[in-house]
């Protein structure tokens, strides 16, 4: 029988007990969790053959007695001494004969003598040679050895078990049977899927903003970018600068700082003296008295019978009385009240041009007199007030200097991957060269992480890859870059192969035992169904340690938050949080409760993974890897790894070759595992990503094995698809990946009411699980989902493109959601429909991110103008939402 490393330790354990200590602190609770009522400890000098007595009740409720002799040695045949095969004859015989009092006031004999020994024996040789002794012949001996005892305790007693060994075993143990994908196998339906470690794709680092791939893709053109500062903002630039200089040795500026304060503090003596200006004209144009003239000439028109006068010195009582409730009144509001009156007066001098030698004649002529004052000072005053607000910190930003320091960081950057490469990859020189990639992508992110100094540097915000010379690229198993204990966060596509890479590398420490203890927790599974409530910053983590606790004992590993911190207390302990962009916008803070747990347990390592979508990316403080598309040589070492048959093998390459759009999108494993079972089938292999979900699902539902399964479908093809698609949706909606299947069968018959049959729609939940193997079971209690969830975005696109009732714009700003709208434009023949709906509503700025991604997605010709329409639109809907 085959022992795991974990067996073994625990078999060594339980042999180096004492007998005494054997029988009560391993056989007492292995027996009762084995369902007898009541377990007696009974040995010591007098036991007569009996070390343990144990009772139950039989089916019929007739009691039962069996009786446990522990034997902590390896019992034999051979007639020697007291330890010898005869000496446990002799015991039996005592046992088998002597009747026990039980609490019903009877005695009994034993039905069964059992024999147990920690060690390893031939069970059945000793049952044998006991068969052959007459004088125990007619009764019923059982022989129980070490391994039995240990598959038991894991089986019935893991919490024994771990206060045995330890809890680091028994989740090593535990955790090894989780670690095979088997909701993508399932959903692929294939035996066994390829290790991404033997066949490697290229790997990019990443800190920050800043990736290997891209800094060596990096075409500089430097040039030198004038900008001007603010007091506020020259100090923060000022700081960056020294800080450059202090830590890189590099100087970003043509100038010298002090010379360039200098120069504006030359600037401020001129100001000031603008300043005392400008005071002395606010006096100057309070002592001309225009408010003072524009009273006199309101009260005296007020007197005046003509209705239209009147009307006029209404207004202006109301614009002057408008300006003093101005609490601080500028320049600005100076100008505004006098235009206004000045409107007021030009009315008035039209009706008033008859009206010769009266006193009204001899103010409106006072009045054009000291305007005309008024508006030049006002002039000057709004020239002198421009110079001093105009005051900036003029610099120089140097860009061959800048395009210098990050020329070295390139050059730096291929010599640590070459030197990588080139000789052997120990785990101490794979961290030497993580750090000093890191230090590298740091100094680049910081030299380009202030505006301008892109420019200066001749790198444009939308700037794209280019291809790096295949010298340039990380190309070697991914567990080697785990391997040197830091902290990653895995990136990758919908399909890259993040979990099936983060369980296979978990797997393997734990079987080479790299690590004393693994982890390996996915998120959205251990949060489901958590009760959270009033998530703070400062509990954060305890919600965590929950979701931990709860997967933990869906593996039945009962486990405590102490009991985690004490296991955390090593070095060698590591901790996987797979799948973060899968709970981000149900539990927003996960990112802050895996740093916390980090600070709260220093010692472990942690790796967690997510899609490259959203801005939470940047706030996961670990180390980016992100595992690349496949180029032509690393996917057809795939296909080679998969394919016995050389025919089929040529038969995929071929079809990749003569299909163009297929050959630039069959760049992950998930893509080309699909393609591969659907070559082993004979299927006609697709054309498109699309076309490729549409076989997968023809061949679960059996279009093309008739005879396998058309006998055992009562639903129809195009009724599966559709109940299919809108569980997806429905689970989409809720941003989950599973549910119950009474559940699932529930919310169908709601969102029909009806229109079709309860049975029917139990049928097609049923079918769908099997034999179509389209839903599977994703938990141990019974919740069910589409496995990977690149499927399940599938079919909700499938909804989404159907079903015209649902409101797209509910769920386009939802990071959840993206990957099902991106696959949504895939399979559109338009999408000018919804960008135009947008633009109607002046909501584009709100979508933008997923938008663009749905635009990447569509056919070249398309993208340049929808983009442009996109981008003006975008800046319309800022303008808009700031005014």
């Amino acid at each position: 029988m085959t022992v795991t490393e974990t067996e073994q330790k625990l078999l060594v354990k339980i042999q180096s007990l004492n007998e005494n200590d054997f029988t009560r602190d391993v056989l007492m609770p292995l027996y009762r969790s084995s369902g007898y009522e009541k377990v007696d400890f009974y040995g010591g000098p007098y036991e007569n053959g009996k070390d343990l007595i144990c009772w139950r009740r039989d089916s019929w409720e007739d009691v039962e007695l069996v009786v446990v002799q522990a034997k902590c040695y390896e019992p034999s045949g051979r007639a020697s001494d007291d330890k010898s095969f005869i000496e446990i004859v002799r015991q039996i015989l005592q046992a088998a004969e002597t009747p026990i009092p039980h609490l019903d006031g009877n005695q009994y004999k034993p039905i069964s003598i059992e024999i147990v020994t920690p060690f390893v024996v031939d069970t059945r040789a000793l049952e044998t040679a006991f068969y052959t002794q007459t004088a125990i012949r007619n009764y019923k001996i059982k022989v129980v050895d070490g391994i039995y005892v240990i598959k038991n305790l894991r089986k019935h007693i893991p919490k024994l078990v771990m206060k045995l060994i330890g809890s680091g075993p028994m989740v090593n143990d535990i955790m090894t049977r989780s670690l095979n994908n088997i909701d993508l196998r399932n959903a692929l339906n294939v035996y066994q899927l390829k290790e991404l470690d033997d066949v490697y794709c290229d790997l990019d680092f990443t800190v920050g903003n800043i990736t290997t791939k891209l800094l060596l893709s990096f075409k500089l053109k430097p040039s030198n970018i004038v900008v001007t500062y603010t007091e506020e903002r020259w100090q923060h630039f000022k700081c960056f600068c020294e800080e450059l200089k202090h830590e890189m040795g590099i100087d970003i500026l043509v100038e010298k700082i002090k010379d360039i304060e200098k120069r504006y503090n030359r600037d401020i003596l001129a100001i000031n003296k603008a300043v005392t200006k400008v005071n002395k004209l606010k006096n100057a144009l309070d002592e001309i008295g225009v408010s003072n003239v524009i009273n006199s000439i309101t009260d005296l028109v007020a007197d005046e019978e003509n209705d239209c006068i009147q009307s006029i010195a209404y207004r202006m009582k109301e614009i002057t009385s408008n300006y003093y409730r101005i609490g601080s009144k500028n320049l600005d509001d100076y100008i505004e009240y006098t235009n206004q009156i000045d409107d007021e007066i030009y009315e008035l001098k039209k009706i008033t041009k008859k009206i010769v030698g009266t006193k009204l004649l001899n103010y409106l002529a006072f009045y054009d007199k000291t305007l005309k004052k008024s508006k030049k000072i006002e002039n000057e005053l709004s020239d002198m007030q421009r110079k001093v607000n105009d005051v900036r910190y003029i610099a120089t930003i140097n860009g061959p200097s800048l395009c210098s320091a990050i020329a070295d960081n390139q050059k730096h950057l291929k010599e640590e991957v070459s030197n990588l490469l080139k000789n052997e990859r120990t785990p101490s020189k794979v961290l030497e060269f993580i750090t000093k990639c890191e230090l590298i992508l740091k100094n680049t992110e910081k030299l380009l992480n202030y505006e301008y100094l892109s420019e200066a540097a001749g790198l444009s915000s939308d700037m794209r890859f280019v291809s790096i010379d295949k010298l340039d690229r990380i190309n070697f198993s991914v567990h080697e870059i785990f391997d040197s204990g830091q902290d990653f966060v895995i990136f990758g596509e919908a399909g890259a192969g993040k979990t099936t890479t983060l369980q296979s590398y978990a797997r393997k420490t734990i079987e080479t035992s790299r690590k004393e203890v693994v982890f390996y927790i996915p998120l959205a599974r251990s949060f489901y169904r958590l009760e959270i409530i009033n998530p703070t910053e400062f509990n954060y983590v305890e919600f965590l340690y929950k979701a931990i606790i709860k997967h933990l004992m869906s593996q039945e590993i009962v486990i405590d938050i102490t009991t985690i911190r004490d296991i955390a207390d090593n070095k060698s302990t590591l901790f996987i949080f797979d799948g973060i962009d899968e709970i981000i916008d149900k539990i927003p803070w996960i990112i802050n409760a895996i740093i916390s747990f980090k600070q709260q347990n220093p010692k472990i390592q942690i790796l967690t993974s997510s899609r490259l979508s959203g801005n939470y990316i940047n706030n996961i403080p670990f180390v980016g890897l992100t595992l690349l598309p496949f180029d032509d040589e690393q996917r057809e070492a795939f296909f080679r790894s998969w394919f016995n048959d050389p025919q089929k093998l040529q038969a995929v390459v071929n079809h990749l070759h003569n299909t163009p759009d297929l050959n630039d999108i069959v760049r992950n494993p998930l893509l080309a595992t699909i393609l591969c079972v659907i070559a082993e089938y004979d299927i006609p292999l697709p054309e498109s990503e699309i076309r490729l979900y549409e076989e997968r699902m023809s061949l679960l539902l059996g279009s093309y094995d008739k005879e396998k399964l058309s006998n055992r479908l009562k639903s129809h093809y195009r009724d599966l698809i559709k109940v299919a698609s809108k569980i997806a949706f429905i689970l989409h909606r809720k941003e989950a990946r599973y549910s119950g299947k009474d559940e699932i069968v529930e919310k169908m018959c709601d969102f029909y009411q009806s229109s079709i049959a309860p049975d029917k729609i139990a049928l097609a939940v049923n079918e769908l699980i099997d034999p179509c193997n389209i839903l599977m079971p994703m938990t141990d209690d019974g919740q069910y989902g589409f496995g990977h969830l690149r499927f399940q975005e599938y079919l909700v696109a499938c909804e989404l493109k159907e079903n015209r009732s649902i409101k797209l714009l509910d769920y386009l700003d939802k990071t959840f959601w993206r990957g099902a709208f991106i696959l949504l434009s895939k399979m559109s023949d338009d999408i000018h429909h919804l960008v135009d709906e947008l633009v109607n509503r002046g909501a584009l700025a709100r979508y933008t991110e997923t938008i663009e991604l749905m635009l990447k997605a569509r056919p070249q010709s398309e993208q340049a103008s929808l983009m442009e329409l996109v981008q003006m639109n975008t800046g319309l809907d800022h303008r808009g939402s700031s005014l």
